[in-house]
């Protein structure tokens, strides 16, 4: 069997992403087990919790508890050929990176090259209060003023996450999706990452959007103070993200290690 990861950070695709690949008949897994606060019961809080001494041991012994929880979730059966989960780079730690390492799995990095819109989703899906949407669902219309003064660092804080993690991971089984041409062309990205996992490419699931898109592609519309963001941006390494080409991709100096 092989396990993988769909390691990323937040509002950067990954319950799309995941909700494609949880469709083929060989892949079983969760969403984001690791998440702090939540009451999941495939969650490794819970897990935790539902233990004597469940909390103190995590303090003590992490990497043998992470061991523990994840024996519970993997399954042992022949029409399992795939193992995976969704981990934002915010819940990984050095055990759980020790773990993922040790017991040799698969790293798929989901990327969203355009940061600027990876951190306008942000705030926005904060406004609102509603991180995703299903088709034919209402969702409030918003608008948001961003701060100039801590914009480039936002931004530059995004990016360095995107490659701390490409080197990170640069000794593991590792393949790069960009989240844009996940968008652009689901169905051959969705079967490169089969591939990827010697999975059947023939068993392709549906292709159509789970999920409602939120956000105008057009930034004028949703930025109150699109003009003083945009002289900002463009005396700046990121002034690209705002035009309507396709952005320029972050492209990586690791490559791919075999499967």
């Amino acid at each position: 069997m092989k396990k993988f990861v769909i390691l990323t950070t937040q509002r950067s695709g990954s319950t799309l992403l995941w909700r494609y690949l949880n469709q083929h008949p060989s892949i079983k897994g969760h969403g984001e087990i690791f998440l702090r606060n939540t009451d999941r019961e495939d969650s490794y809080r819970m897990y935790l919790k539902t233990r004597r001494l469940g909390l103190i041991q995590n303090r003590l012994a992490r990497g043998r508890m992470i061991d523990s929880f994840m024996k519970t979730l993997i399954p042992d059966d022949r029409e399992t050929k795939s193992f995976g989960f969704k981990l934002m780079y915010t819940q990984r730690n050095r055990d759980l990176t020790r773990y993922l390492k040790a017991n040799d799995f698969h790293i798929i990095h989901l990327i969203r090259q355009n940061v600027l819109k990876t951190y306008i989703s942000r705030v926005t899906a904060q406004a609102r209060n509603t991180y995703h949407a299903e088709p034919g669902e209402k969702v409030e219309k918003v608008t948001i003023t961003l701060q100039t003064d801590t914009l480039i660092n936002e931004l530059r804080t995004i990016k360095n996450e995107i490659e701390y993690h490409r080197k990170l991971f640069s000794d593991s089984p590792y393949m790069e999706v960009f989240y844009e041409e996940l968008i652009d062309d689901k169905k051959g990205v969705t079967q490169s990452i089969l591939e990827h996992l010697s999975l059947d490419t023939e068993k392709v699931p549906k292709m159509e959007f789970p999920l409602k898109k939120i956000n105008p592609d057009n930034l004028a519309e949703l930025i109150e103070n699109y003009d003083e963001v945009e002289r900002l941006l463009r005396q700046s390494e990121f002034g690209n993200l705002l035009d309507n080409r396709k952005e320029e991709m972050l492209t990586s100096t690791i490559e791919p290690q075999p499967a």
